[in-house]
């Protein structure tokens, strides 16, 4: 009995009572009639789009001094979601999200919900309105720096860390321009280093008139230093070119900031089609951006500088092996190359061909320990002689152990001569106990060494090497990567001379 009376007291609480005790609230509330008219409102939603609740009623929604806008910036006709001329009366919707630019401040995002309601027989909707713009703009630029920062950490080119940098900036629902500008040589004195977007605007002129100190912010910003948000360019007080490019092109607001990508003095700049585009916390996270990009790029040198030091330590030591050992000049440096094609025949990524090609380039430096008159006797070995041969392997992982170079350097010295049946040395591994890049070297190895002279022998040729590896596939050598190795020698691949 107490059920049914408070469900009659609900009737009689029509929309109307309703959107005034809303009226103190901070949601915005529209009661629309069947044919899609407010009938009524709440002051909150009136302040939302800039007017008051008496200017609103009477109005259709899609009929006001307004735009409705999806996530993307393309338009949001509000009579399709009040469906109110027909089968709207039996379903609800709820948080569809919708931006709304009034001409005045910012772009606002609001989260609407509509229902339908009956009243004296007459059908209706409700419509509710959450005012989300700053959760939404700070969970956008926090996808921003996510995608920055993953591309950045990864990435091994500067430019392209920069270019994706200007490609999140204007991907949909974001903003319409992005570039990079550094000082440049020639008349305009700027130049562009990466660009997305409306990018027409720089042509014809556009990249001159930013390169004015006295009317472009672009400009003040490398001279400064500083970064620059203009809020609205229509009231802007750079007169001259530049701004009315900006009003030609629809560009409202413009944020630049200023960084230093790999030690160069350079300036983001970023331009929106619409006023208050970038409000403190946007241009704070901006900068946080560049601050990313700038240390992804310091970086990248970095680890170029590692790289370059750590080729000139394997260069010093293959060189050290082949002054000892002249019969195999160049070896260690063509089965580098070997592997690194037979690798990239398997598909393994840039950094492991790199360092399958570096395993190569010392898999021998053991032989720096084996008295060279072994090494280039032209006659045949004694058993205790080829023991101590193959010492060189032990002693190559030792070596390149203690000098602290990467994986897998080291254990490829030490299991290039193993084989998959367990007959090579000097462990006996069997299988996949032997790691690939060994198993990638051991094939480049033998293809290599009999390909040319060695001190007991002349050279056996390149089809006696290749049906070497052949016959051997699947229990001397891995059956992949003799497969990637004929492939190799098939697209073309040949050794330098000796």
């Amino acid at each position: 009995m107490v059920d049914a009376d408070l469900r009659r007291d609900e009737q009689r609480l029509s929309p109307s009572h309703v959107a005034h005790v809303l009226d103190a609230t901070t949601i915005g509330f529209i009661h629309f009639d069947e044919s899609g008219v407010i009938v009524d409102c709440n002051e909150t939603v009136a302040v939302m789009v800039g007017l008051t609740s008496r200017t609103l009623l009477g109005r259709a929604f899609d009929d006001g001094p307004w735009l409705a806008v999806h996530h993307d910036g393309s338009p949001f006709p509000f009579g399709d979601l009040l469906d109110a001329r027909g089968r709207a009366w039996a379903s609800a919707r709820t948080e569809v999200i919708m931006g709304l630019d009034t001409g005045v401040g910012a772009r606002r995002w609001l989260s609407v919900a509509t229902f339908p309601v009956t009243e004296a027989d007459r059908h209706g909707i409700i419509a509710t309105f959450a005012d989300i713009t700053d959760k939404l703009l700070r969970e956008r630029l926090l996808e921003i720096v996510s995608e920055v920062n993953r591309f950045a950490m990864e990435s091994t080119d500067e430019h392209d860390a920069l270019q994706h940098l200007c490609d999140v900036l204007v991907a949909p629902g974001r903003h319409a321009l992005a570039w990079i500008a550094t000082p440049g040589e020639g008349p305009v004195g700027l130049e562009v280093v990466a660009a997305a977007g409306a990018t027409a605007y720089l042509d014809d002129g556009g990249l001159a008139d930013c390169a004015n100190e006295g009317w472009s912010p672009i400009a003040t910003t490398l001279r400064t230093g500083d970064a620059h948000v203009i809020h609205d360019v229509e009231r802007e007080s750079y007169v001259s070119g530049w701004r009315e490019r900006a009003r030609r092109f629809g560009f409202e607001s413009v944020a630049t900031i200023p960084f230093s990508p790999g030690g160069r003095r350079a300036v983001l700049a970023i331009f929106d089609r619409h006023v208050f585009a970038f409000d403190e916390h946007t241009s704070s996270m901006l900068e946080v951006i560049a601050r990313e990009v700038e240390f992804a790029i310091d970086h990248m040198r970095s680890v170029a500088r590692l790289a370059a030091s750590l080729d000139g330590t394997l260069a010093a030591l293959s060189s050290i092996t082949e002054i000892r050992d002249p019969y195999t000049a160049g070896h260690q440096n063509r089965v580098g190359v070997l592997g690194a094609a037979i690798a990239r025949i398997l598909g393994l990524d840039a950094a492991m061909v790199g360092l399958i090609r570096q395993a190569g380039e010392v898999h021998d430096v053991g032989k720096t320990v084996v008295p060279i008159e072994i090494l280039t006797r032209p006659g045949t070995l004694n058993a205790l002689e080829i023991e101590m041969v193959k010492t060189h392997c032990v002693r190559g992982a030792e070596i390149l152990t203690q000098a602290g170079l990467p994986w897998p350097l080291a254990e490829v010295a030490y299991a290039h001569h193993e084989r998959l049946d367990g007959s090579g040395y000097p462990r006996a591994l069997v299988g996949a106990e032997i790691i690939l890049p060994a198993r990638v070297i051991a094939v480049a190895d033998v293809v290599e060494a009999m390909v040319h002279r060695r001190p007991y022998r002349e050279g056996l040729g390149l089809d006696a090497a290749l049906e070497a590896v052949r016959s051997g596939s699947g229990h001397l050598f891995d059956p992949d990567v003799v497969e990637a190795c004929l492939a190799v020698f098939d697209a073309g691949f040949r050794f330098d001379a000796p």
